[in-house]
């Protein structure tokens, strides 16, 4: 079975979904922080990334899913061992994030550590939805090319 125009064109739509969604959860965050009375303790920036990074981590999750569905489908191997490769890098990201938002939630940081692993937690935050979004841009170019035969 082969990927048809259809197909394509419901991954691209299933795409640009994912990279609304980031900048959802990327505004909501922001406003959620800048409004916040707790805005000045770092175990809030901690939990309130860590429940975005467990949404972030399932719509990867569900992202992989259905682009292995449909790159399988496509004609020729090379774009799906790139962007199993991606998936991957992208998993391993979002489990990184995971961890630091974790560490700074459930165990007992000096104030000094709860204050550097809360800003870790935020730049890796930043750091998978960059990744995401870049790596569904790449994706969507490989899809407009073979689109275009």
């Amino acid at each position: 079975m082969t990927a048809n125009r259809k197909d394509i064109s419901n991954l691209k739509w299933q795409h640009k979904a994912i990279k609304d969604h980031i900048n959802f959860l990327i505004n909501s965050l922001r406003v959620n922080a800048s409004q916040s009375s707790l805005k000045k303790q770092p175990e809030f920036y901690s939990s309130l990334y860590r429940w975005s990074l467990y949404d972030l981590r399932e719509t990867i999750r569900r992202h992989i899913e259905l682009d292995e569905r449909i790159f399988k489908m496509l004609p020729g191997n090379a774009p799906i061992k790139h962007s199993g490769a991606e998936h991957g890098k992208l998993q391993k990201q979002v489990d990184s994030a995971i961890l630091l938002a974790e560490n700074a939630v459930f165990n007992e940081l000096s104030p000094e550590d709860l204050k550097n692993c809360s800003s870790e937690t935020i730049a890796a935050f930043d750091k998978v939805c960059k990744s995401v979004k870049e790596h569904v841009d790449e994706e969507d170019k490989i899809l407009e090319f073979l689109q275009e035969d």
